[in-house]
């Protein structure tokens, strides 16, 4: 089974709840409780909340 891995900078700690923000298919962008499994110093594993082909945001460039 292939595993969905993001950076560990794209999740977010709000609130005791873990969060990633996801382009939706209609291109609006959104933030999901995700439950993480492994890490590896850099990348952890998204065990639920998020879909292979999903696009998961890093940073939001506000300039």
């Amino acid at each position: 089974v292939d595993a969905v891995v993001v950076p560990i900078a794209a999740v977010l700690t709000d609130g005791g709840e873990q969060k990633v923000r996801v382009v939706t298919r209609a291109g609006v962008i959104e933030r999901r409780i995700v439950e993480t499994g492994m890490l590896d110093g850099a990348y952890v594993e998204i065990v639920s909340g998020v879909s292979h082909g999903e696009y998961v945001i890093l940073e939001i460039d506000r300039s």
